[in-house]
């Protein structure tokens, strides 16, 4: 069943360290076959107390690829860059079987 990692970050990204996750990351994914449904979209905040800065959402195959690709030794090599450049929060989901759209 497909999975998804969703990152929110809370506050940041400083430029520099984040251009290192940047150029980094995207050789990290290819492996795992990864679609990019949203990358720090313009978004709106209907709920919630703390403040988004971005987010961005990726879908995987399912939850053992998704886990698989984050716990990679390729990508926690970079997981500073991310950390270091901003506060994130990170997860992996599952999602829904295919269904018919709600009419």
């Amino acid at each position: 069943m497909t999975a998804y990692v969703m990152f929110r970050c809370l506050q940041g990204p400083d430029p520099a360290d984040f251009e290192k996750y940047r150029a980094a990351v995207r050789e990290t994914l290819i492996p795992y076959e990864v679609k990019i449904l949203s990358l720090h979209p313009s978004f709106k905040q209907v709920e919630g107390e703390v403040p988004t800065h971005s987010l961005a959402l990726l879908e995987f195959a399912d939850m053992a690829s998704a886990t698989a690709w984050y716990e990679s030794p390729e990508y926690q090599k970079i997981i500073p860059f991310r950390t270091n450049s901003g506060t994130y929060e990170a997860f992996i989901f599952e999602g829904f079987p295919p269904r018919p759209a709600m009419a």
